[in-house]
């Protein structure tokens, strides 16, 4: 290949002037290097899309036998489904039995904040709980970083 056929690429900046100390490179492995820098960014954007789907199955995890059976008895309203997007651990009391407790920490802050202050404009208490027609749980607040529900009795 004669000199007039190569072409040189100028390398302005200091830190690819390191590494290739002569300033150029041929048309040759320009290309290689573009091929190379494209390679490595599919990578990067695969590793993204992977990380992102890793992500979701973590926290939209489809759920378990017993979850679906309680979700299928009754159809959750609009309003309630804004409650139902927080995320629920289940707990035991002596005097009130299963109920389910959602932690401030735990859940996305939007979400988080709506439901709270649905439940504060309310003014729902363990004693004067908030609920609708259709519901499937009762809701209420003790202090500023719960919300707690308990699953409505069935009528039979």
């Amino acid at each position: 290949m004669s000199n007039s056929l190569r072409t040189k690429i100028k390398l302005d900046s200091p830190n690819l002037q390191t590494v290739f100390p002569e300033g150029t490179l041929t048309t040759n492995e320009a290309e290689k290097l573009a091929e190379i820098t494209v390679d490595f960014y599919n990578a990067i954007e695969a590793a993204a899309v992977n990380a992102k789907r890793q992500i979701a199955e973590i926290y939209c995890a489809e759920p378990t036998p017993e979850q679906s059976a309680r979700q299928s008895k009754t159809p959750a309203t609009e309003q309630e489904v804004k409650l139902n997007i927080l995320k629920f651990n289940p707990q035991q009391g002596a005097k009130i039995g299963a109920f389910e407790v959602a932690y401030k920490e735990n859940n996305l802050a939007d979400n988080w904040s709506h439901a709270f202050d649905i439940l504060r404009s309310s003014n729902a208490t363990i004693k004067n709980r908030y609920q609708g027609g259709g519901y499937q749980y009762s809701y209420w607040l003790y202090g500023e970083d719960r919300i707690y529900r308990q699953n409505l009795k069935q009528k039979s």
